[in-house]
């Protein structure tokens, strides 16, 4: 059930053969945040990177005793944070993030298909 203490946030990482980036929005504070990569990064280390940030926002604005949806379109970034093996350095910063989180929160990570157009509110 979603609540006026339900905060809806969507993550997304993105590559090209020149740049690389992560965004983070927040649909009911109506805030953007990008957060340039360079050429260098994966796909993947993008898609971990915004889930990273949408959690340090979060814990940023000190946030206790929400509902907070996280959105990814990253089915692998995902699986990463659920695994039981850690292998990147980035997805324990992460994990240790949402946890931190999530310990003063209910804080649930979401896929949903990328491009499907899907509108939640």
């Amino acid at each position: 059930m979603f609540t006026s203490s339900t905060q809806f946030w969507y993550t997304d990482g993105s590559r090209t053969d020149s740049v690389t980036g992560s965004g983070i929005y927040g649909l009911r504070l109506n805030r953007s945040y990008c957060f340039p990569w360079g050429k260098f990064s994966t796909f993947f280390q993008t898609e971990i990177f915004a889930i990273l940030q949408c959690a340090y926002e979060n814990t940023r604005r000190a946030y206790e005793n929400k509902r907070i949806l996280i959105f990814s379109d990253s089915h692998t970034a995902l699986k990463a944070l659920s695994s039981l093996k850690v292998a990147s350095r980035l997805v324990a910063e992460c994990l240790d993030a949402l946890f931190a989180l999530a310990s003063l929160n209910d804080v649930i990570l979401i896929w949903v298909p990328g491009a499907s157009g899907h509108l939640w509110q």
